[in-house]
């Protein structure tokens, strides 16, 4: 999909240079990149719906399959949090930048792409962003039994005073040392995504994966009810001013 949203190129290369300083292990030990993640926020347009996009969905398999791509999508639908602005999130995930950037070329350069493109152009509008994505904790219990997860996001702005590097280490290092003494996160996974290339104003999201919304009910629940999880919502409202959301999410493209 290569619907674009305007994009600011100042804003862009410090992006970049923030996640060189706060993921040092990525850029400057290792050859590539760390996972990136395609987003694309969208409407629907011209009465279409999820039977729609699925159609289309469907149509682009097809059409990968020819030309020898081969993706990992995800698509989340809102349950609550976001005032009915979007309908949906399509999410591309790839190992690194580098992958990306040869399946976009692959993409729009055929005509199985264009072809596949212009079916998604008649149904939904939308803005992209291109994000990269850290783990930052994993409970080690089984994850994703049967679709879809629930998800739980807070886009976050930094506090005056706070930067990436200064301040992100020891919250995460917080967050971590909190969840893991609590049973109600063993089935859990909680992801940082910080914007490469974004028309947002956003800084960094917060991403929770759970396998219901039970899991993240009774999760919230022992995290504002404990000492540890409050002294630890303390400290991210110290560094981060953030809107919450949740999320409906599917795996639709599959290729392991």
């Amino acid at each position: 999909m290569t619907n674009k949203s305007n994009h600011a190129i100042r804003r862009a290369l410090l992006s970049v240079l923030t996640l060189a300083i706060t993921f040092s292990g990525l850029f400057v030990h290792a050859a590539e990149t760390g996972e990136v993640r395609e987003v694309y926020a969208c409407n629907y347009i011209n009465g279409a719906d999820r039977d729609d996009l699925m159609s289309a969905r469907d149509n682009l398999v097809k059409q990968l399959d020819k030309i020898d791509i081969k993706l990992n999508t995800y698509l989340w639908t809102p349950m609550t949090g976001t005032n009915g602005e979007i309908d949906i999130l399509w999410q591309n995930h790839y190992e690194n930048l580098n992958a990306f950037g040869a399946v976009s070329d692959k993409y729009t350069r055929s005509p199985e792409g264009q072809s596949a493109q212009a079916k998604f152009d008649d149904i939904i509008k939308c803005t992209s962003s291109l994000n990269a994505r850290q783990e930052i904790f994993n409970g080690g219990g089984e994850m994703g039994g049967n679709p879809p997860v629930t998800i739980s996001v807070s886009s976050c702005k930094l506090n005056h005073g706070h930067t990436m590097a200064s301040s992100m280490p020891d919250l995460i290092s917080h967050l971590q040392g909190t969840l893991a003494d609590m049973a109600e996160f063993k089935s859990f996974l909680a992801y940082m995504t910080v914007p490469m290339v974004s028309s947002t104003d956003v800084d960094l999201r917060f991403i929770g994966v759970y396998n219901t919304t039970a899991d993240y009910t009774a999760a919230t629940t022992a995290l504002r009810t404990s000492d540890d999880g409050q002294m630890l919502g303390r400290h991210f409202r110290t560094v981060v001013d953030c809107n919450s959301s949740l999320w409906s999410g599917e795996r639709i493209i599959i290729n392991d």
